[in-house]
């Protein structure tokens, strides 16, 4: 059978059409004097969320906007303490209504120790809670309720490189629900 080369230039050209008319676009980000990244935006896969993210002069992410399939949008913006931990995510609805916020507690190093979630009336909706090794590996996940009560925490496994090999997670009596091994 003779091959016909002329089909392939035909595919190509299709998919240089389908890819110019169908697939997502990426904005080009934005520069302050200085080189540092202030927004781009990012036009993700169909079904997928559109997502912006603005940046402060140190290049910290200061506000993301996202819009999911169903082209709901969600504004997130955060402070940051002078050390340049984040210290606060407040969520706001397409509206810009808050609808809700979380806080953060650092270690003097800087990796967050626990994260609070909280409803726009300031009422605590769970918290979470991280522990680490001495090389800012992920030793445990703690998740707690609205009471502040353990709900569930999950230990994790490293082998003598610091690659995570697995993970065991727990209930609040120390029961275990899920183990996993890769």
């Amino acid at each position: 059978m003779k091959k016909k080369p002329w089909i392939f230039l035909v595919i190509l050209i299709l998919a240089g059409v389908i890819a110019y008319f169908f697939l997502p676009e990426k904005d080009a980000p934005k520069f302050d004097p200085k080189g540092v990244v202030i927004s781009e935006t990012v036009f993700d896969m169909p079904y997928s969320a559109d997502n912006y993210c603005g940046y402060d002069k140190e290049g910290r992410v200061v506000e993301e906007y996202s819009e999911n399939h169903d082209n709901v949008a969600v504004i997130r913006r955060h402070k940051y303490d002078n050390k340049g931990n984040k210290i606060l995510t407040v969520s706001y609805d397409e509206q810009g209504n808050v609808s809700g916020y979380i806080t953060y507690d650092f270690l003097d190093e800087g990796k967050h120790t626990k994260m609070y979630n909280f409803s726009p009336e300031d009422v605590l909706l769970f918290a979470d809670e991280y522990e680490y090794d001495d090389n800012w590996n992920t030793l445990k996940y703690q998740h707690y309720d609205e009471n502040d009560k353990l709900v569930e925490y999950t230990e994790y496994k490293y082998d003598e490189n610091g690659i995570q090999t697995g993970y065991v997670i727990y209930d609040r009596d120390g029961n275990v629900t899920e183990t996993c091994e890769y």
